[in-house]
Order: C-alpha cells, then structure tokens, then sequence
C-alpha cells in the first residue's frame, strides 16, 4: 500500500486510541524541540537550563550532538534559539533575543553568523525556511521578510508585508511559493516567490495557527495549533489549495503543537509538542481503516 493511500480528504480522520506513542524526549529532561527538518530528519532541540543545541539523527540512536550556547550571554541574558532549518549539509538557528541567525555544520560546530538589520527592540525571528540557495527568515514587528544566502550568509531584505498588515510568525516555502502565518490567527498569506502575488487563506471555525509544518510528500501542509490538547490538525492540499481541518477521535497529547511533519522514510508521523514531548506514530497507528 502506498504511503499516499492513505491520505483521502476527508474533515474526519480515524485515530487509532489502540496505540500509546513512543515520547523520545524522556531520557532529555527540560528540553524544547525547535525543528524536524524534512527529508533530512534531523531533530534540532533546545535545553534552555543549561542553554545547549541538541542535534539528533534520523534513527535518534547514536547520533547525538550538543552545542553549548553561553558564549552568547549577555549580562547573564541567555539568547534564546526560537526556529531551525537542516539541508542537506548544515543547521541553521535563529536566536530571538538579538536577532541573528547561525550556521553550524551537522555536528553543531560554529560556522558563522549573521544579524538582522533594522530590527525593533522586540522584534523576533520565529520563520525561518529554505528557498534555493539561501533561506528566508522574518522580523515579527517590522512585518519583514530577509534573505539569507547560504554560502556567503549575506543578508538582503526580500519582502515588506507592511502592505498586507501582516506579523509574520512562521513561514515554509513549497513549489516556489511561500506560506506565512501569524500568531493565532486562523488566516495564511500565500505569496507567489514567482508572479510576487500575494493572497490569503482561512481555515475553518476560526482555528488559531502556531507553527506550520510541510509534509510534500503526500501534498499537503500540516499546521500546529494553539489549542491546549492535540485534537484537530488543520491542512493545507495544495493540489486544491482548500483549507481543512481534520480532528481526531481524542486528544492524543497535552499542547499546543509545535511542529507536525514526516520523517525521511515516511515510515511514522512525528508530532512535536512545545514543551518536554517529542512523539512518533507509526502511520498504520493514527490513520486507520476502521472507526
């Protein structure tokens, strides 16, 4: 059965209540996922009590790496990493609290750094996402988006969205065509990367984003929610580009959630929950045939 057999647009999807997920962080105590990177499956966390990077392999078994991140203290001010972005090479963090981004190779060893300009005193980088041969990264309160090359780390400003009266909160590119959400708001604004068009989406029952996740393999995006348990997942098809929400038989863990993608195999659907929860699914677990 193909992977994609199992995905019909439907409001309602079955989840198995049969199956209790594998929580990966138990043997990480304190610790905040910031990134899945697919298709390369690497899992970027944070440990903010002894302000350290986390880098895990795709199996989570033997590749483990750990950045210590005190240099950037500040009169004892930690700076925070809020978002990450894995190619196929290296690892990129945004750090919240001065607004810059760093590169760093596989194994969290420092590469360089780069800040962003004009920024506000409470501005914050929460999106950051890959596009050709840089990423784009945004400022929540100048309502930007810059572009990062990633060979140089040169920085240009890509996108004003003042325009748009949009706070840009977090941001995934797919088929040349970037997706931004604000913070608990249940509207997208999708921008053309190509015709530079913008237009926007809104999901049903006023369901409030927090983060968004990309699965292309099976065409669709998949979005984190604020809400307080993990019970309705909202999509994206991009085939049809019509926004749903699909809800599950219960609430499957405590939230909100924070990321929601596939991993390089397809094999599981992973879920990460702001906090100290890392979940995996076998996907024969949460889609299932019968009610």
């Amino acid at each position: 059965m193909n992977t994609s057999d199992r995905f019909i647009i439907t409001h309602s999807i079955n989840f198995c209540s049969c199956y209790s997920p594998q929580n990966l962080l138990n043997q990480y105590t304190n610790v905040t996922p910031i990134a899945i990177s697919h298709p390369f499956a690497r899992y970027v966390l944070y440990n903010p009590y002894d302000n350290t990077l986390i880098v895990l392999g795709d199996n989570l078994i033997g590749q483990y790496y750990v950045s210590n991140l005190t240099r950037f203290r500040t009169l004892s001010v930690t700076i925070t990493p809020l978002a990450a972005v894995v190619d196929s090479n290296s690892i990129y963090v945004a750090f919240g609290d001065n607004m810059s981004v760093s590169k760093y190779d596989m194994k969290l060893t420092f590469n360089r750094s780069v800040s962003i300009p004009t920024t506000s005193s409470s501005s914050f980088c929460y999106g950051l996402a890959l596009w050709k041969n840089g990423l784009f990264v945004t400022d929540d309160q100048k309502n930007l988006i810059w572009f990062i090359d990633s060979t140089t780390m040169n920085i240009s400003l890509y996108l004003k969205l003042t325009n748009y009266s949009i706070e840009p909160f977090s941001i995934v590119v797919y088929n040349n065509v970037l997706y931004i959400s604000q913070l608990s708001s249940a509207v997208i604004y999708v921008y053309d990367l190509v015709s530079k068009s913008m237009r926007s989406l809104t999901f049903p029952n006023s369901t409030a984003l927090y983060r968004l996740g990309m699965d292309p393999y099976c065409n669709r995006i998949w979005f984190g929610t604020q809400s307080t348990t993990f019970s309705s997942v909202p999509v994206i098809d991009l085939a049809s580009h019509e926004p749903a929400v699909y809800y599950a038989r219960g609430a499957l863990t405590t939230g909100p959630t924070y990321k929601i993608e596939f991993d390089s195999n397809y094999a599981m659907y992973t879920v990460a929950v702001h906090g100290n929860y890392f979940y995996k699914y076998p996907m024969s677990a949460i889609f299932c045939d019968k009610n």
